[in-house]
């Protein structure tokens, strides 16, 4: 495979290697880790030769770029330039990626002057040799720092090219297939990319939406099918997308002055995003759930960050006995400091969480996560903790009518391991009975919050003693996201906790007084947060048996 790299310097060198896995150390070796003003190029067998933005270069597993030709030279000093396109096409970030802002929009050196697509054709007197979009009526320096220019070149209409979508997103809205979640995050972030990187447009008007969406029916009119009608499908895709466009500025660290300017109009003085509104929100709902954003490691920067988000993904592609859980540990433990950014500051849904860190849908990621918030303890050593706690010796009628058989169970066990584990899991189900609430929440499935869902034949949601069984095994669901499978209660029990802090989600009324309980009295995780009367209650009676 080729790739070429060229050098603010005018330096351009060919790179090959024999797998695209191969390409971030082959840079690295031979460049350093100094990717910021690198321009990386390849030749796509149906694309012809992109720009390639380092950051992206995990997307080419899903093109067919193993046709590429290959060479290694020094062009600066041999090369002739034969074998380097004449006009080479712009990459467009792919759907689920962050925009690429700041990069250098130059053709490679011997490039024929021609704008690229959507300039205008003639050429501009005294200006770079890059296509630059102009209007007659205003200075290239106006159009950099006014607004208003960008929207003097919005189209009408508007129009979606092929090229803004992601391959695996466009082949399905192709076949006139629905779109899944993740499928419409991609065609959405291609649109904002598009938007912001041609049309230099950060914050559109409301018609701009409009046209947006009528874009995305006309060009692929079945997806009307899953809506009432025609205007309905529209509004739709307006609200997507004006919420798609929110979420992507906030990722944007880079200085925009239309972004800075509109940040400082509504008093958002710090450059964290338009998703900082939502914080002290979610904070306030946060009972006991620490906000914890430790700092970068040192020298960790955007660009290393990004491979090591590539090292993730890659691994996660992998079958658990072929993964190199060292690397893939090493990687998540150097993102750690932006990840929790992302969850706290940005509050990303968390299928666009795991999206971007695919290793976290996983127990052993989730317990290695909640003990690097926690400083290294594990979570489930903490909860074994509970069979020191005299809460078997406090009666509610609420454990006759829903713990009759998990206490059946308890005197039928044959070893003292089975009975010390059913002993633990009847104290966790009745803790929630002794507060005045319900263990069935957890299993309530038509709920967004962590919630553990029965996966074998034995199991009974009615019947608690079902979840203790043996044969018993569970996988743990936020939202309609599957975080991670278990083998047993207290296993499901203790990922469904950790998920809480990992996640920094707001305790749910229905478990509020059980997870607080949990937290300060069995985990001990104090904070600032008042604790509910009940729970309160309960610590006093289980001190004075202690």
């Amino acid at each position: 495979m080729k790739f070429t790299v060229d050098f603010p310097s005018g330096d351009r060198y060919i790179i090959k290697v024999d797998a695209i896995e191969e390409l971030e150390d082959a840079i690295a070796k031979k460049f350093g880790h100094q990717f910021d003003d690198l321009n990386i190029y390849f030749e796509d067998k149906e694309e012809g030769w992109c720009v390639l933005d380092f950051d992206d270069i995990s997307l080419l597993f899903d093109r067919k770029s193993n046709s590429l030709r290959g060479s290694f030279r020094n062009l600066t000093d041999k090369d002739n330039g034969d074998d380097i396109p004449d006009e080479p096409t712009p990459y467009i970030p792919e759907a689920c990626e962050e925009p690429i802002l700041g990069a250098r929009e130059e053709p490679i050196l011997g490039a024929r002057e021609e704008p690229m697509f959507g300039a205008r054709e003639e050429p501009i007197l005294g200006a770079r040799e890059e296509p630059i979009p102009i209007d007659p009526e205003i200075s290239i320096n106006d159009q950099e720092t006014n607004p208003s220019s960008s929207q003097k070149r919005w189209p009408h209409p508007f129009i979606i090219h092929d090229h803004i979508v992601r391959q695996s997103t466009l082949d399905v809205l192709n076949q006139q297939r629905l779109l899944s979640q993740s499928s419409r995050s991609c065609l959405l972030s291609g649109i904002f990319n598009e938007v912001t990187t041609k049309y230099q447009l950060y914050f559109p008007t409301n018609s701009n939406y409009i046209e947006m969406s009528k874009a995305i029916i006309e060009k692929w009119p079945h997806l009307v099918n899953s809506h009432h009608n025609y205007g309905d499908a529209v509004n739709f895709f307006h609200r997507r997308l004006k919420t798609a466009f929110k979420n992507l500025r906030g990722k944007i660290h880079t200085p925009i002055p239309e972004i800075i300017n509109k940040r400082v109009k509504f008093g958002k003085r710090r450059a964290v995003g338009d998703g900082e509104s939502n914080v002290s929100k979610r904070t306030k709902l946060s009972w006991g759930v620490p906000n914890y954003l430790p700092p970068r490691i040192e020298g960790e920067n955007d660009q290393s960050q990004m491979v090591h988000i590539n090292t993730i993904q890659k691994e996660s592609r992998k079958v658990s006995a072929q993964r190199d859980h060292q690397r893939s540990s090493f990687a998540m433990v150097q993102t750690f400091p932006d990840r929790r950014k992302m969850i706290v500051h940005e509050v990303n849904p968390i299928a666009i969480i795991i999206e971007q860190y695919p290793l976290l849908a996983s127990k052993s990621e989730i317990f290695s996560e909640f003990s690097r918030l926690v400083g290294g303890w594990t979570i489930i050593s903490r909860l074994e903790t509970i069979k020191d706690v005299p809460i078997l010796r406090i009666t509610t009628t609420c454990e006759k009518n829903y713990l009759t058989n998990v206490r059946a169970m308890l005197a039928g066990c044959r070893t003292e391991e089975s009975r010390l584990y059913v002993k633990n899991c009847l104290k966790m189900m009745l803790t929630s009975f002794l507060l005045r609430e319900s263990t069935f929440s957890i299993f309530d499935q038509t709920k967004s919050y962590p919630r553990l869902v029965g996966t074998s034949a034995s199991f009974d949601e009615t019947d608690l003693s079902t979840a203790l069984l043996e044969s018993a095994s569970f996988v743990v669901k936020i939202e309609d996201q599957i975080i991670a499978q278990a083998n047993n209660f207290i296993e499901a029990f203790g990922i469904m906790t950790a998920s809480y802090y990992v996640f920094n989600l707001a305790y749910p009324k229905e478990l509020e007084c059980t997870l607080t309980f949990i937290q300060k009295y069995i985990l001990d995780i104090g904070d600032s947060t008042k604790t509910p009367a009940r729970v309160s209650g309960l610590v006093n009676k289980l001190k004075k048996l202690s």
